[in-house]
């Protein structure tokens, strides 16, 4: 019996491994995402101050947080809705800065009916399953 393991199975106790990405640990994620977007923001201030134009709202502030929006999003591969946060508020930023649109007159409605849906459609968070089973458990000992 052989037990040294093939050289081309990944050993899940390797430090770093990860069962999402098996051809690159953990660790290396993120700073392979990181490291292309601050090479294409520099790419892009320097294609500026070579002359090339860009629209104006493409240096604006309210662009960095629809740039954290997508890059959490694509860290965590767009599986959960939390990146879209930081987008939605670049993005009302700069439609009230560079549009006539009165964004604020709307910004707190739609913000309590975002809240409602995601009330009715979330599933059951941990901490109610974790008090279910502490009840569960209360009651047994009781019975007894």
């Amino acid at each position: 019996m052989n037990t040294q393991p093939d050289n081309n199975e990944v050993n899940p106790a390797t430090p770093g491994y990860s069962s999402e990405s098996n051809t690159r640990p953990f660790y290396r994620r993120g700073r392979v995402l990181g490291g292309l977007i601050v090479v294409a923001v520099g790419s892009v201030l320097l294609a500026s101050r070579l002359g090339i134009a860009f629209p104006e709202w493409f240096f604006h502030w309210a662009m960095i947080p629809i740039v954290v929006g997508l890059y959490s999003g694509a860290r965590h591969k767009f599986r959960s809705f939390g990146w879209l946060i930081p987008i939605a508020v670049g993005t009302v930023f700069l439609l009230h800065d560079f549009t006539d649109l009165a964004l604020q007159h709307y910004l707190w409605p739609v913000i309590i009916i975002i809240v409602g849906v995601s009330i009715m459609f979330k599933g059951r968070r941990r901490w109610e399953c974790r008090h279910e089973r502490w009840q569960r458990r209360s009651d047994r000992t009781t019975a007894m």
